[in-house]
């Protein structure tokens, strides 16, 4: 059965119900990075598409000589509301990511937490060619873990939980099958 988000995405095209998608993306919270991923979208419900997704972000500190980068898995569902060749509409999901520091040039041990977040936001769909898609998205996290520091030779995670509020923008293509 063809869903509304993928009539609506492919427009004219009209074909297809998974897709193989790239992304890169601007993370922006306590720590601020940019990141490249990639996601599959099915379409099993009639309003309804799931995009399964992976993000890989890294930002050099030479500063405190390390590196911090987190990969993150995780779903969102998209609920098209508008358009035709354009579409708009909310999405919501959950990940899981896992953050880490990197002592750069040093003998020294690095540092990892996984953490969880629900998220919510909108996402734009825009058809522009046969089964190719561009999109964009704006999300917003809040990723709950133990936070991951470095000093000199220790490393360790904080012994309590926090909440780290994340905006994340992602540009995307999208190829339909």
């Amino acid at each position: 059965m063809w869903s509304i988000l993928v009539v609506t995405s492919l427009a004219t095209a009209g074909q297809g119900d998974v897709a193989l998608g790239a992304r890169a993306s601007r993370w922006r919270g306590e720590a601020s990075a940019l990141g490249v991923g990639g996601h599959l979208r099915i379409s099993p419900w009639e309003r309804v598409g799931v995009e399964l997704f992976w993000d890989s972000f890294a930002r050099p500190e030479p500063e405190v000589q390390e590196v911090w980068h987190a990969h993150v898995i995780g779903f969102h569902l998209l609920i098209p509301m508008v358009g035709v060749q354009t579409v708009v509409g909310p999405t919501v999901g959950a990940c899981t990511a896992v953050e880490a520091l990197t002592p750069m040039g040093r003998d020294a041990p690095g540092v990892a937490d996984l953490r969880f977040a629900p998220h919510a936001g909108v996402f734009v769909d825009h058809h522009v060619s046969d089964r190719w898609t561009l999109g964009g998205r704006a999300t917003a996290y809040a990723y709950v873990g133990n936070a991951p520091h470095l000093d000199g030779w220790s490393a360790q995670t904080s012994n309590a939980l926090h909440v780290d509020p994340t905006v994340q923008l992602t540009a995307s293509v999208t190829r339909w099958f």
